[in-house]
């Protein structure tokens, strides 16, 4: 059985990262700010980064993946970067309207951003096709790929975890608690991220 091995996953981390280079750049900088973030929990300025960079995984995902299928939306190659600039702008705006103190909500306008976000992926890469029934098997895919990207994180989390504890119980080796934390984000964001 070959579903995790180092090649493989390299080999999937490289197609991902030449054809969604800003997908990827977003989880890396969504995962910075929450390593960063996690040293000082109570620092707002980073959990705004992180949630903004957090924003442009699903939608530079979409973006993304409908321009792959530009002649669905017959549109040109220049009305696609314009599109993607204007993404980069709805994150920078979304950005500098947060308060410095996160409140209620601002957590609930980012919880419904990626929500909606996240809908522009199933959705928008079969905008103006007809291909109902490829719709539904793209998500059913992608759906599994996402269970599957997050059981490996799961699985890789608790083993780095547990590495990490034997290093800090049986050797004396001092792991500070938000290591734990820091890891988390990391996995959580790049490598889910570039397997799913």
């Amino acid at each position: 059985m070959k579903l995790l091995s180092l090649r493989r996953m390299g080999e999937a981390a490289e197609r991902a990262l030449r054809r969604f280079p800003l997908v990827l750049l977003a989880a890396v900088l969504a995962a910075v700010f929450g390593i960063i973030m996690a040293e000082d929990l109570d620092e707002q300025r980073y959990a705004k980064l992180m949630m903004t960079a957090q924003l442009g995984i699903p939608l530079f995902l979409a973006l993304g993946l409908a321009s792959g299928r530009r002649d669905g939306l017959s549109l040109p190659r220049s009305a696609w970067l314009t599109l993607h600039l204007v993404g980069l702008g709805i994150l920078v705006l979304f950005h500098i309207t947060r308060p410095e103190q996160l409140a209620d909500p601002d957590i609930v306008l980012f919880l419904q951003l990626n929500a909606g976000f996240h809908l522009l992926v199933a959705v928008l890469p079969f905008a103006g096709r007809g291909e109902v029934r490829g719709m539904w098997q793209f998500n059913v895919a992608l759906l599994l790929r996402f269970i599957t990207s997050v059981f490996f994180s799961a699985v890789l989390f608790a083993g780095l975890s547990v590495a990490l504890l034997a290093l800090d119980t049986l050797l004396g080796v001092d792991i500070d608690e938000e290591t734990y934390l820091q890891l988390w984000f990391a996995i959580a964001f790049v490598f889910n991220t570039a397997y799913v």
